[in-house]
């Protein structure tokens, strides 16, 4: 800018120049205006000098700071605890997320290090060391997180977004009410091990069996080419105090039933309850040209299928986001007393995914809340 104006200020000049001294002969113009040039070049060079030096100077501190942010990530480390054998292969893709960013693994816990992965819920077994942990020190459990987790106290919390369910022995004169006053329902009982699910008429259920609850069945479930599915939604919690959840919305966990839906048949539980093996998006008809022709994501291939049938996916979305909103804030009080017995409460972090259904009107309901504790890997992608 400083150039363009000296050029512009020298224009100015010469034509007032020129037009007074026309007399002057053409030999000593060229001189006059070629010198003048010459002067430029030399300040035009001079400024890429300068431009040059500064440019060296910022990637030297550049380096600098990745030098000093490498040599801090070296330093880092982790370390593995509980469970199954934690170096049979399971928790290979948490040993491969640390070691990308730069984490050294340590073998004992006694050994100085900077994140616990924990398979185990490690309050108890590691009561003395949670309860001392470093500042820098952080854990992927919270204390307390059981009371979002446990299958009884979700379904029985009285949310929205929850099916209704009524804890057995203890709300057996409630449950027989509610049957009464909607006879055409079903239900299930469930227990905390969320095993062994079927539907059940009330004279097949055991209402006398501790442990247990029973929950409505929601029975006009959205269906992707026939099937019935439910949808894992990921999230991690930082904090409770304030209260910090991120919902991961790159792409959900579909999982869809090995059997069509209808003709239903609740003999038949593969028609209505999604097992270990699940059919993936990539088998499902309708969503292979999504999933493998144009390269989307589980979610991303949903979208585009329910916006070919004229359905908003936005609907359903929104409503999880105010499910898993309602179930923290629902929890956070009773989780807090349990933070309340630790050094600090900024320590530890949780994963958790919440697995829904969706009904034909397009309504959600949460069926359960799991830890993560081995993250997912999907061939396909």
């Amino acid at each position: 800018m400083e150039l363009m104006k000296l050029f512009h200020r020298f224009w100015l000049n010469f034509k007032l120049f020129w037009r007074r001294m026309r007399w002057i002969k053409l030999p000593y113009l060229v001189i006059l205006v070629g010198g003048f040039f010459i002067a430029l070049l030399a300040v035009n060079i001079h400024s890429l000098k300068c431009i040059k030096t500064e440019g060296v100077q910022i990637v030297n501190s550049v380096q600098g700071f990745n030098n000093c942010n490498s040599s801090s990530q070296q330093s880092l480390s982790f370390v593995a605890y509980g469970g199954r054998d934690v170096d049979s292969g399971h928790l290979r893709h948490v040993f491969d997320m640390f070691k990308w960013y730069g984490y050294q693994r340590v073998k004992k816990i006694d050994e100085e290090w900077d994140v616990m992965w924990s398979h185990d819920y490690p309050f108890q077994k590691l009561a003395p060391l949670m309860k001392n942990l470093k500042p820098h020190q952080k854990v992927n459990h919270f204390p307390g997180t059981g009371f979002i987790t446990n299958k009884m106290d979700l379904a029985t919390s009285g949310l929205k977004f929850i099916p209704k369910a009524f804890k057995i022995p203890e709300q057996k004169n409630q449950l027989l009410n509610y049957v009464s006053d909607n006879p055409t329902k079903k239900f299930v009982q469930k227990s905390n091990d969320h095993r062994g699910i079927k539907i059940k008429s009330l004279k097949e259920i055991d209402l006398d069996k501790p442990g247990s609850f029973i929950q409505e069945y929601i029975s006009d479930p959205l269906l992707v080419d026939g099937y019935k599915f439910d949808i894992g939604v990921y999230t991690t919690i930082t904090s409770f105090d304030p209260l910090r959840v991120y919902i991961y919305n790159g792409d959900a966990l579909f999982r869809y039933c090995t059997e069509k839906y209808y003709p239903f048949d609740d003999e038949r539980v593969d028609k209505y309850v999604i097992g270990d093996d699940y059919l993936p998006t990539w088998e499902v008809p309708s969503l292979t040209k999504y999933y493998v022709d144009y390269g989307f994501s589980m979610k991303e291939s949903f979208d585009g299928y329910m916006m070919s049938i004229g359905r908003d996916p936005k609907t359903i979305w929104l409503q999880i986001e105010e499910a898993i909103r309602q179930v923290c804030l629902k929890k956070e009080s009773q989780i807090m007393k349990y933070l309340s017995l630790y050094k600090s409460k900024r320590n530890f972090f949780e994963m958790m995914r919440f697995d829904f259904v969706v009904d034909n009107n397009l309504n959600v309901y949460i069926m359960e809340v799991i830890l993560i504790l081995i993250p997912i890997y999907y061939v396909p992608n």
